[in-house]
């Protein structure tokens, strides 16, 4: 068995995308701390065995929702503070792509979707470097492209 070959923070940046054709993006910072959420909601629906009417009916889920989320903590530089904080109070979902720098074999590419950011929280210290975390709510589909 071949053993996993890890990701380091300076393999996830993220960025800032001004419209959905920006492939490129404003790179925001590099992430140390992460995660990116994909869920279904379900209703349940009662099957019953028509080939045993007298038994007892089977559930089966029916996906209702698909959600996802996104939270983040990471470095960037101080100067990107006031862009960060105007994206927070905007009102309007965030365009962003988080980025896995690895070949395609290794496992990189791309997660790109709009985000609600629900909040955000900013640590910094005298030595120009600011720290951040942000919980961002997805807005849409988040699509993943394998890099090539």
């Amino acid at each position: 068995m071949a053993s996993a070959k890890g990701i380091t923070g300076k393999d996830l940046p993220f960025y800032r995308k001004a419209n959905a054709a920006d492939a490129a993006g404003t790179y925001m910072g590099m992430v140390t701390n992460g995660e990116v959420t994909e869920t279904f909601e379900y209703d349940d629906a009662t099957v019953p065995n028509t080939d045993a009417p007298g038994t007892v009916p089977a559930r089966s889920s029916v996906p209702k929702q698909y959600g996802w989320s996104c939270n983040t903590a990471g470095v960037f530089d101080a100067q990107l503070f006031q862009q960060v904080r105007t994206d927070f109070l905007a009102g309007i979902p965030l365009l962003m792509s988080l980025k896995i720098l690895k070949p395609a074999n290794a496992g990189g590419g791309h997660f790109d979707g709009a985000v609600w950011f629900e909040n955000i929280k900013i640590n910094y210290d005298g030595l120009g470097v600011v720290k951040f975390s942000a919980q961002m709510r997805g807005e849409g589909m988040l699509t993943w492209t394998a890099a090539t």
